[in-house]
């Protein structure tokens, strides 16, 4: 991924009413993930008001949940027109800027208290990672929180379901797993690789948590109230890195 790979509307419309519909997999990891990003914010912004950077927000899933009366003012950025049409349509309070900031940081206005980048790393490739986080560190405040995720750890239960079905020929459980339904395996990303790639570039990951260590396949077969209680006890203490979906909370590194 480049920031300049084209997403058509039509695409655009996929990943906001297919990949994030009511009942899919994605959307229930974002309402775990959206619960999480509120204990955030009552701990870190209990008394100030941030300000707000949705760094790669895309169709403004993230942006739409944390805008308002909680932030002093609220930014979204994306490369993509197709996403950004249809994350105007949801927002109400936030500036949208249309652009590639890793080779424009001009078009950010900070510093801001608080960066969320979702869905973002793990489909980019090395390159674009390493100015993306060169310019995030940048932008944030000296005392503000970067909030990002990786959507398909390689240390996660679906990893090694994705082996087993490598050695056995089956098309893969794509569940949680990078955009795009025409690709041939989800990419993977592990939480060791990512937090050596936030140190190279200032930042040091403060807290982690782990969303869906079960498969899609295994969340077929439960009722949402059993497989909430199966991920609390799942992500006790290490059992987190064996969730799909990683949400790291990160400040800069100070001497």
């Amino acid at each position: 991924m480049t920031m300049t790979d084209p997403i058509t509307l039509p695409q655009a419309r996929y990943y906001d009413g297919v990949l994030y519909g009511p009942r899919s997999y994605d959307s229930w990891l974002w309402c775990l993930e959206r619960i999480y990003l509120m204990h955030v914010l009552d701990r870190h912004f209990r008394v100030t008001r941030p300000r707000y950077l949705d760094f790669a927000c895309g169709s403004g899933r993230v942006i739409a949940a944390l805008e308002g009366g909680r932030m002093a003012e609220s930014t979204g950025i994306d490369v993509s027109p197709s996403m950004l049409e249809l994350a105007r349509a949801k927002l109400q309070w936030s500036r949208i800027v249309g652009g590639d900031a890793t080779t424009d940081p001009s078009l950010l206005e900070g510093p801001y208290d608080l960066i969320t980048a979702f869905r973002f790393f793990l489909n980019a490739d090395g390159a674009l990672r390493a100015r993306a986080l060169t310019t995030l560190h940048g932008a944030l405040a000296d005392d503000g929180l970067l909030v990002l995720n990786v959507h398909g750890n390689a240390t996660s239960l679906r990893a090694i379901s994705l082996l087993a079905r490598r050695l056995r020929r089956r098309p893969p459980d794509g569940g949680g797993g990078a955009d795009g339904a025409d690709s041939p395996e989800p990419r993977q990303l592990s939480f060791s690789a990512m937090r050596r790639l936030l140190h190279r570039h200032g930042f040091e990951v403060t807290e982690v948590r782990g969303f869906g260590v079960l498969t899609e396949r295994l969340h077929r077969l439960l009722t949402p109230r059993l497989h909430a209680r199966l991920q609390r006890l799942l992500t006790l203490g290490p059992g987190k890195y064996l969730a799909v979906d990683l949400v790291l909370v990160c400040r800069k590194r100070h001497p």
